[in-house]
């Protein structure tokens, strides 16, 4: 919640933070620790990155600033766990608008998607 506020300030957008509605939140915080079977459907660190990046930006969790609330969780996400994406930003907002309209099915699909496609650019802190 404190990036999404940050961010919406920063934009003089403050009239439009918030969350939109309580189970979505509720709902978009529990989804990285799901099971099927038992099994995680995101047991890396970057797997629960990206679900949490995927599941901003499609349930539209905030009344405003849904994709740039999504990419900022993302990134600090892998920055306070000493990873970094080597890609330039631009890349990076292209690509959070390309997940806002993909009309993929499937969410845990989708999820797969990103990780493998930005997986490929992921730079741990000790390299």
């Amino acid at each position: 919640m404190l990036i999404h506020y940050a961010i919406m300030g920063e934009h003089h957008e403050d009239n439009q933070a918030g969350v939109k509605i309580e189970a979505k939140f509720e709902a978009m915080l529990a989804r990285p620790y799901a099971k099927y079977f038992g099994v995680e459907l995101f047991p890396t660190l970057f797997d629960k990155a990206c679900c949490y990046y995927h599941t901003i930006v499609r349930m539209h969790i905030f009344f405003n600033g849904n994709k740039r609330t999504a990419l900022s969780v993302f990134l600090v996400l892998l920055e306070i766990n000493n990873y970094t994406l080597n890609v330039e930003d631009i890349f990076l907002e292209d690509y959070t608008v390309k997940i806002a309209h993909d009309e993929h099915d499937c969410a845990e699909e989708e999820v797969a998607k990103i990780v493998e496609e930005l997986g490929l650019f992921l730079v741990h802190g000790d390299k």
